[in-house]
Order: structure tokens, then C-alpha cells, then sequence
């Protein structure tokens, strides 16, 4: 058994400051892995629907579901449940660690099937009043079937915290490959029997997607069983442990849910702009998310139970090494990925997407928004260890304060600069919001 993986046993020492680059490390080397098959779907989606109205319309539907992975998957629930179930592991105590744990698990359960069906409603409704072939038609009706994935990944997500408050870093890390070699499974033997439209194309994706998530989940059901959970139905709102970690979690809600409202805010001035800004957009985010993954994202991940556990046991000095290491790291690897993004980023677009439906034009056009994009990267990075520490000593309010400045900032920034700049304007608000 590897050191980074520790048995029900052993699950409450989680991972030492010693650990901690190690750790963090393995994480990193799954988003890298799950990075790396990304870029192979990028390009097979690109090379299918490109900067097209079906793009604009896909990615647009498809910040849905991540939207609520972000809030109740991986992010504010993930941010209450990991230190309230690292504090129950810390005292040696698994078996009831995931009692509790299985309250919450029902009760987001519960949330997110009811979102979801309110959700398609409004979708099916949605593109009953709107005329087919139109860009607002088709975001009701990739969001329709796109929804269906949302309750699997944020259940996916909050597994992905437990686990890793365990300890076990292995299968969270390489999860995510899961989805992005289902979608390119789908762009290969679905999509070409599918009409030639990229609307059509767009759908095989989606059914990639769905697949995908069912995929993630049933993966990680073993992982969890072996580690002392238990699936029972459970939906109890009055339970102390559950209403505690929601309480804490209602201002991280708010705080991300802020955050994804400049991430809407973005896509539908984007939408307004011009056909292509917001797939051009979507493109170079997709860019941007390979260095802040494997280095905020996997620093993140490990950094929110490691603290939470040293938290909890008093230890504010293993803590603050923990934190000061994470932005030490932060600093070393973000700023050289930046430079290289910055100065070869017409030829990295070039060799990536410029396929099929995206041509030259489509390059420019990500090429101009990643541009404004990178100046945010080490502020994008040092976030994702500069939250959890917060959310580590149970403050989810100072992120929400410092959030909805943010937000804001960000929305006047986005009406400024989009007159001369257009959707690269968009991408230098969320760059210089992000420092703030």
C-alpha cells in the first residue's frame, strides 16, 4: 500500500507536512494525465464544432453542471464537509466520520435531484418558446440533456473530498481522465454517424459527457466501501453534524456561487458580442486550466485536509508550513508555464485546435482572449491554496466578502474593456479581478 494511500485504520493521519509536496505531486501527476487526454478531446472537439453559434451554445449549456459541481460537488459543500470529517477522523473514529458523512451525501443527494428536475423544466420550456437553429435554442436544449450529469459529478466531487481527507489522492487524481476519454470516445464513434451540422455533432458530445459521468461515479462506489462508507438513505436535515456543515458551507455557496456568476456574466456578454467570443473564450480557458491544475488545483486538493486535520489537533505552525509551502510552489512553477503561454501561445493554439472546423480565424480569435488570460494565472493559482486555508479553519465568510468585490470589479471591468478589447476585454476583467 502506497504511503499516500492509508487504510480505514489508518485514515485519520491523512497526510504530514513532510508529505505534503509528495502528495501533492501524485495529484498533480493525475490532472497532468487527465490534462494531457484533455487536450486530445479539445482538439477532436474543436475539429468537430469550432468556434461555430453550436460551440457558443455547448459551452454555454455546459457551465451549467460545472457551475453546480463547483458549489456542491469539489468546492462549498466539499469545503464544509472535509473539515467537519477530518476533525471526526483526527479523533479516531472513521466508522463514525462516515455515518455523518453519509447523512450529508444523502441530503446533497436529494438537492441535487431536485435541481436537476427543476432544471430540465425550465429547459424544456425553455425551447418551446424560443425558434430552432437559434444560439438561445440550443443552449436550452444542450442544458437539457446536459443536466442529467450534474448530480454525478457533484456527488463524484464531494466522494473526491472524502477520499482524499483519507488520504487516498490515487483514484480522486485519475478520475477525471474517465470523463475526457468518454467524450473523445464519443467525437470518434458516435458523432460520425450523426448529421454533419456541428449542432448535431455538438449532441454526440453530450452523450460522451452523460457517459462519462455515470463512469466517474461507479468508479469511485468501491474506493469508498473500502474505506468504511456505507450506502444507506439517509436524508436527515435536522442532524447536527449535516446542519453544521451546511451552515458553513451556505457562505461558501455564496462566495463561489459569486464566482460562477462572473463566469455567466462573461459568457452571455460574450454571447452578445459576436458568434465566436464565447467558444474563443471557452478554448483559452481550456488552456489556462492545464498549468492552474497541475499546480493550484493539485496543491489545493491537498492542502484542504492536510490543514484541516492540523487545524483541528491545534497545530497552527505544521499548518502555516503547509501554507507558505503551497504558495512557494505556486510561485515557482506559475510563472515560467505563463511566460511560455504568453509569448508561444499562437503556435500552441495553432498545433491544438486548428483542425477540421477551426481555422485560422478561430486562432486569433483564442489567441487574443488567452493573451489577457495569462496576466491572471499565478492570482488563478495562489487561490486555490489561499481559500482552503480559510476553509480549513471553518472562515467560508472572508472569501465571500473578498468574492463579491471581485464580482463587481469584474462586471464593470467586463463593460469597459469589451468596447475596445471585445472578448479579450472580458478575459483581462477576470485577470485582474482574480488579483484582487
Amino acid at each position: 500500500m502506497s504511503a499516500l494511500e492509508s487504510s480505514p485504520e489508518e485514515s485519520n493521519s491523512a497526510v504530514r507536512p513532510s508529505g505534503f509536496a509528495r502528495a501533492a505531486s501524485l495529484v498533480g501527476l493525475g490532472i497532468f494525465s487527465s490534462r494531457t487526454v484533455g487536450l486530445a478531446r479539445d482538439i477532436i472537439t474543436a475539429s468537430l464544432i469550432g468556434t461555430t453559434a453550436a460551440a457558443s451554445a455547448f459551452s454555454i449549456a455546459f457551465t451549467i453542471p460545472n457551475l453546480f459541481r463547483r458549489l456542491l460537488g469539489e468546492g462549498a459543500l466539499a469545503a464544509g464537509l472535509v473539515p467537519f470529517f477530518a476533525e471526526e477522523l483526527a479523533k479516531g473514529n472513521p466508522r463514525n466520520a462516515w455515518s455523518k458523512a453519509g447523512k450529508v451525501l444523502s441530503v446533497a443527494a436529494l438537492i441535487l435531484l431536485l435541481l436537476t428536475l427543476a432544471g430540465m423544466l425550465i429547459c424544456w420550456i425553455g425551447t418551446g418558446l424560443t425558434v430552432p437553429g437559434t444560439r438561445l435554442y440550443m443552449v436550452f436544449a444542450y442544458a437539457f440533456g446536459l443536466l442529467a450529469y450534474m448530480p454525478m459529478i457533484c456527488l463524484v466531487g464531494l466522494s473526491m473530498g472524502l477520499l482524499n481527507a483519507c488520504g487516498h489522492f490515487f483514484v480522486p487524481a485519475f478520475t477525471p481522465i474517465l470523463l475526457n476519454a468518454s467524450w473523445i470516445l464519443a467525437g470518434l464513434l458516435i458523432c460520425p454517424f450523426l448529421p454533419k451540422t456541428p449542432y448535431h455533432q455538438a449532441w454526440g458530445l453530450v452523450i460522451g459527457i452523460l457517459a462519462g459521468g455515470v463512469i466517474q461515479l461507479a468508479v469511485q462506489i468501491p474506493i469508498l466501501l473500502k474505506h468504511g462508507w456505507r450506502p444507506r438513505w439517509e436524508p436527515h436535515w435536522r442532524d447536527p453534524f449535516v446542519r453544521n456543515v451546511f451552515r458553513l458551507a451556505a457562505p461558501a455557496v455564496i462566495g463561489l456561487s459569486v464566482t460562477q456568476v462572473n463566469v455567466v456574466v462573461d459568457r452571455t456578454l460574450a454571447g452578445y458580442l459576436s458568434e465566436y467570443a464565447a467558444s474563443a473564450l471557452f478554448y483559452a480557458e481550456r488552456l489556462i486550466y492545464l498549468p492552474l491544475g497541475l499546480v493550484g488545483t493539485a496543491l489545493g486538493t491537498v492542502a484542504l485536509p492536510s490543514m484541516s486535520r492540523l487545524f483541528s489537533k491545534g497545530d497552527r505552525t505544521g499548518m502555516a508550513r503547509i501554507f507558505e509551502r503551497g504558495l512557494g510552489l505556486v510561485l515557482f512553477w506559475t510563472l515560467p508555464a505563463a511566460v511560455g503561454l504568453y509569448w508561444l501561445g499562437p503556435e500552441i493554439v495553432a498545433l491544438i485546435y486548428e483542425h477540421g472546423s477551426f481555422d485560422q480565424s478561430s486562432t486569433a480569435h483564442v489567441v487574443w482572449a488567452l493573451r489577457f488570460y495569462v496576466p491572471g494565472l499565478l492570482a488563478f493559482s495562489a487561490l486555490k491554496v489561499i481559500i482552503p486555508a480559510f476553509y480549513a479553519m471553518k472562515d467560508t465568510t472572508t472569501p465571500v466578502r473578498v468574492a463579491w468585490v471581485a464580482l463587481l470589479l469584474n462586471l464593470v471591468l467586463n463593460l469597459i474593456l469589451m468596447q475596445w478589447l471585445e472578448h479579450g476585454g472580458l478575459a483581462l476583467a477576470t485577470s485582474v479581478s482574480a488579483w484582487v
